[in-house]
């Protein structure tokens, strides 16, 4: 009981987390779902999946309100990445991959996550940036499969990698790259979890 009253106050606090930062909510979750709720590695990302697909989708409301979602961007996106998230969670559902590889995996891409959010200097790009281009079609579309494949393997949700990338790599302004991203994940989120059903 006491357990179970303490996940929920933490499942709080990652909400409020994402709300003030928005991201990081499978890396926070996962390790709660695990060390917390008493879930093996397999489940704690599936079910990340879902809690990060439904904050992502009220996450979305405002960016779309204000107009910071970028729909094309996200039609080229979402599919490759989708793709990718199957396959990442098929990747990761065989036998030969162990929870201990599973969480190497995850600890390397919290290191890699940490690293992006100091090295970056996204603020200023924002300033420089104010409309995003339109001719990075196939930059995307590999992007979106990669960042899925390591999203369905390792259950980030990614929002660390695809957020600078569509800002140093594809140009798009801070708000725009949020807001798309916004829109992307429930997609890649129901396609990961998809991959983790047995």
């Amino acid at each position: 009981m006491l357990v179970s009253i303490i996940g929920h106050f933490l499942a709080v606090l990652i909400g409020i987390t994402l709300g003030l930062m928005g991201g990081g909510g499978s890396m926070l979750a996962i390790p709660v779902l695990i060390y917390v709720m008493g879930l093996d590695a397999k489940e704690a990302i599936a079910m990340s999946f879902v809690m990060v697909g439904i904050v992502s989708l009220i996450g979305l409301i405002p960016h779309w309100q204000q107009g910071n979602v970028n729909f094309k961007a996200a039609i080229i996106f979402t599919p490759p990445a989708m793709l990718g998230a199957f396959l990442g969670a098929r990747l990761a559902s065989l036998p030969m991959i162990t929870d201990t590889i599973q969480l190497m995996a995850f600890a390397i891409m919290m290191l890699v996550a940490s690293v992006s959010m100091i090295w970056g200097q996204l603020n200023q790009l924002q300033n420089e940036l104010p409309h995003s281009p339109q001719n990075h079609g196939l930059a995307m579309m590999l992007e979106g499969l990669g960042i899925g494949t390591i999203t369905g393997f390792v259950g980030i949700g990614g929002g660390f990698v695809i957020i600078p990338a569509l800002v140093l790599l594809v140009e798009f302004p801070l708000k725009e790259a949020i807001g798309t991203w916004l829109l992307f994940m429930p997609f890649n989120s129901l396609r990961g979890f998809q991959g983790y059903l047995d």
